[in-house]
């Protein structure tokens, strides 16, 4: 992007366009001008760099904005040495001891300087070369490109300077592959922009609102909408349309891909190192959930929800008790932007919406007291508050499965049904079927796995009756896998026995009774 008083548009019958360079003689030549004198620069002073570009300047026949603008461009492709010394506490010790009297010889700067580097303890060099380093700073490296790649980032510059002024953002896209559309949506989530999305025929429309239509966070905001320019660049099949406020007025802006290539081409410097999460709010929060053994799986970046021409791309995904619950992350936002929002989640009521107050950009105003479904927040997603929304679903889950065991459940032919397999048979979660055993099965006894015949408990508990004083801890349990192969140690405990450890070795312990009365449906 550029300081707005170097755009340059062209405007006619209502219409607004940037003055793109063309791929031109001259325009190459003034590019590879200023390239070469960023080149010839390193290793000296900024200011020697500032000095050779007025006079180039000023030796060129094209509109001054233009070399300004590629200059500026160029300009955040160089990197500076740091100051040996700190410049600020240098002059203000000069600065003190040229106010004990007037300089008004050579002879008295001479003594200041002298004065001054003594009292620092360093050399009049050093003191010289540092005084004004921050200010006026030695080029140490230059990241050249090519002229025409300059021109491109020039033109490109262009439309994202010109878009800062954008009321609405109109995006269509042509049939677009799922992956490019998912990096874009991606894209804009990243950047917190406030976007609605939805499907026409083979098409995508994506409208973003603008910098204008803000009255928080404007620079903001518009910053990070002209960051995500490139990233549409980056699908085909792309035009774009706007209302753009110039001069007080509204002028319409259109332009599309095939157009815009005549202008520009992809540049190394556009591309963004993607991280591995969008925020770091979302990177916290997924961790934290995850630290959480909650039974609920946390997916990012599920895939699109679609319900007649409306699209939400979620940000994740929690997967658990029959259920997908979706949450989307808001960045920027306003009052109309929520209210949309609301209206979404009447479309999709399986959606969380997080909220950040911090990036509101509209006056304050009052909301709804109770919002089904929406988190505000400061800095970090509440994770109480998310989980508290997954009980919900976990509950309404727990009630919906408890229904259908009650009316599909049938008395067990065997003697032993581990809970698995109940779930299994009747397509339910073990929390369901464990909550159903635990109300009792006439004639059956649920031991927290296993759904054991009440017969078959009474006649363990005999032979183990039998020993008591007598078998070790880990000869019951040889007993209890006579007649059931797994989960013995739950059978015992079941059964109301302990043991007295005597000793750390296993064959010192004593099995003893502890509760166990036959004849009684026993619960766990």
């Amino acid at each position: 992007m550029l300081p707005s008083n170097l755009l340059i548009t062209r405007k006619r019958k209502g219409r607004i366009k940037p003055a793109f360079a063309e791929i031109t003689e001259e325009n190459l030549g003034i590019a590879e001008s200023i390239i070469n004198l960023f080149s010839r620069c390193i290793g000296k002073r900024y200011s020697v760099l500032l000095d050779e570009f007025q006079m180039l300047e000023e030796s060129s026949a094209i509109d001054y904005r233009v070399p300004r603008s590629l200059f500026i461009l160029l300009e955040r492709r160089i990197i500076t040495e740091e100051p040996s010394h700190d410049p600020f506490l240098l002059r203000r010790t000069v600065f003190e001891i040229a106010s004990y009297k007037p300089i008004i010889s050579e002879r008295d700067r001479e003594m200041v300087f002298e004065r001054s580097s003594a009292e620092l303890g360093i050399s009049r060099r050093e003191l010289e070369e540092n005084l004004w380093a921050d200010e006026d700073p030695i080029i140490r490296e230059f990241s050249p490109i090519t002229p025409d790649e300059l021109i491109s980032l020039y033109n490109l510059s262009l439309l994202q300077t010109l878009l800062f002024k954008a009321d609405v953002l109109e995006i269509s896209l042509s049939n677009p592959d799922v992956l490019s559309l998912r990096n874009l949506l991606r894209e804009l989530r990243f950047y917190g922009l406030m976007y609605d999305i939805w499907r026409s025929g083979d098409r995508i429309n994506i409208t973003i609102d603008g910098p204008i239509s803000v009255l928080k966070l404007t620079r903001r905001y518009g910053v990070a909408m002209a960051r995500f320019i490139p990233s549409l660049l980056n699908v085909r099949g792309w035009s774009l349309r706007s209302g753009i406020l110039d001069n007080k007025k509204i002028f319409e802006f259109q332009l599309g891909e095939e157009e815009f290539d005549r202008y520009h081409k992809k540049c190394v410097e556009e591309e963004r190192v993607k991280p591995a999460f969008d925020s770091a709010v979302e990177e916290n929060f997924y961790r934290q959930f995850n630290s959480l053994n909650t039974g609920w799986l946390l997916k990012r970046e599920p895939g699109p929800l679609i319900k007649d021409s409306v699209v939400i791309f979620p940000d994740f995904c929690f997967v658990g008790y029959n259920r997908r619950i979706f949450m989307e992350i808001v960045g920027f936002w306003t009052r109309e932007y929520i209210e949309k929002k609301m209206k979404k989640l009447e479309l999709f009521p399986e959606l969380i919406v997080c909220v950040n107050n911090e990036l509101r950009c509209s006056p304050n105003f009052r909301l709804p007291s109770e919002l089904k479904n929406v988190i505000f927040y400061k800095k970090v997603i509440p994770l109480n508050e998310i989980l508290n929304i997954l009980k919900k679903y976990e509950a309404e889950e727990l009630e919906r499965e408890l229904k259908l065991i009650d009316n599909n459940f049938k008395r067990p032919t065997s003697p032993i049904v581990t809970v698995d397999e109940l779930c299994s048979e009747m397509k339910v979660s073990k929390v369901a079927v464990k909550s159903f055993l635990q109300r009792g099965v006439e004639g059956y006894v649920f031991t927290g796995s296993l759904l054991v015949s009440k017969r078959l408990m009474d006649e363990i508990s005999d032979k183990l009756d039998k020993l008591l004083g007598k078998a070790t801890y880990a000869q019951a349990l040889d007993i209890i896998g006579e007649f059931i192969p797994s989960k013995q140690e739950e059978i015992f405990d079941a059964l109301g026995f302990t043991v007295d450890w005597r000793s750390l070795n296993v064959e010192n312990s004593i099995i003893r009774r502890k509760a166990y009365i036959k004849n009684d449906i026993m619960r766990s």
